[in-house]
């Protein structure tokens, strides 16, 4: 009778329970969501935070790396690829070993037999010869006569860069290799990490440490104007020319660009004037334009500095004996190293060439004797 009664107690308890509880309104039955955080946003450099969504992660990294100056993603250099067959020579050319003078043969039975010789080439420490034919040691010049040469299959192939429109940012190349660095400064360098010779890159800033321009050229990377060198593209007319067509020559940072209708349509690096031969500045026109020119000359007054360099690729005359031009004979791009001259290597000497016409203009500006590691 007792366990009767207990449960009968629990179900009345139950059924009390029960009639406590409210039923649930239909429109009560959605979640209450106003507390979920907002999802992520698609990684980007967002300027404003935005509304729908988070900027963290990836977003934070991007924005911070834009902080710096360096865009996201970097973009490639709107770059047109470069025939190589442009670095070719328009004929072969030969590098006189001896110091003395160099005897002039008139066939290659006299070359070997040692006589005739119907002339001499002045004795001098760089001397060079056209090459059409070469046996037992001996070449025979354009001119058909035979000397004693060594025939050379080497010379500097670097090209600089074709564009397809003006670059939005600085570019810059490698005039050595060298380490790079997570600050402007040389007790900071990247472990494992150096630029090779002739690399380019954008540059995204520039800043003035220990003596030298460094280039921001990556997030956390620069390299120094020590072993690089910097282009700075412009398409203002400069003062003096009066075309849309120019070669601009930047005598401090040793580099050209050549402009067509107001575009940067090429850069690349070159060497100058050396002390006391400092490339002239100022704006001239190309007067005369050669495939291939002797080049010969001296400067002391015993002329023990003689030079003649026969066949020396596509010339650009502008202003008396100075010319743009390709060089086959060793040569540092980047540097002074020339009588006065603009040099460059084969194949850009060949691309300008191939692009420019008579009366064209020619702008040399810059301080001559800046980075003058000659004195």
């Amino acid at each position: 009778m007792k366990k009767l009664i207990l449960i009968l107690s629990a179900c009345l308890l139950v059924l009390g329970n029960l009639a406590l509880v409210q039923p649930v309104a239909a429109a009560d039955s959605k979640p209450n969501t106003s507390f979920f955080d907002p999802p992520l946003c698609v990684p980007g450099n967002y300027l404003k935070s935005p509304a729908s969504c988070v900027a963290f992660g990836v977003s934070q990294s991007i924005k911070a790396q834009a902080e710096t100056g360096v865009p996201y993603p970097i973009p490639p250099m709107p770059t047109i690829p470069l025939d190589p067959k442009l670095t070719d020579l328009p004929v072969y050319v030969a590098k006189v070993e001896e110091g003395g003078a160099l005897p002039v043969y008139p066939s290659l039975d006299a070359a070997r037999a040692g006589s005739p010789v119907i002339s001499t080439i002045q004795a001098g420490p760089m001397r060079y010869v056209t090459a059409v034919n070469s046996r037992d040691g001996f070449v025979q010049m354009e001119t058909g006569e035979w000397v004693q040469a060594k025939v050379i299959y080497s010379w500097n192939r670097f090209q600089g860069l074709a564009f397809s429109q003006t670059p939005k940012f600085d570019i810059g190349w490698m005039v050595n290799p060298s380490p790079v660095y997570s600050t402007p400064s040389f007790a900071n360098p990247i472990p494992g990490v150096e630029y090779d010779k002739y690399k380019s890159f954008w540059i995204f800033k520039t800043e003035e440490a220990e003596g030298y321009e460094w280039y921001l050229v990556a997030e956390n990377t620069w390299v120094p104007s020590l072993k690089s060198r910097r282009f700075h593209p412009d398409t203002t007319r400069p003062q003096g020319v009066k075309s849309d067509r120019w070669i601009s020559v930047d005598l401090e940072n040793f580099v050209l660009g050549v402009y067509d209708k107001g575009q940067l349509v090429f850069a690349t690096l070159l060497s100058t004037g050396r002390f006391p031969y400092y490339t002239v500045t100022g704006t001239f026109q190309i007067d005369r334009i050669y495939d291939k020119v002797t080049m010969q000359d001296s400067y002391e007054p015993d002329r023990s500095d003689y030079y003649q360099l026969q066949g020396v690729p596509w010339a650009l005359f502008f202003h008396l004996n100075t010319a743009l031009h390709g060089v086959y004979w060793p040569t540092m791009l980047g540097f002074q190293m020339s009588h006065g001259c603009i040099n460059l290597s084969t194949g850009d000497a060949k691309w300008i060439y191939d692009w420019a016409k008579m009366g064209d203009y020619v702008y040399v500006f810059g301080d001559n004797t800046k980075g003058d590691w000659t004195q």
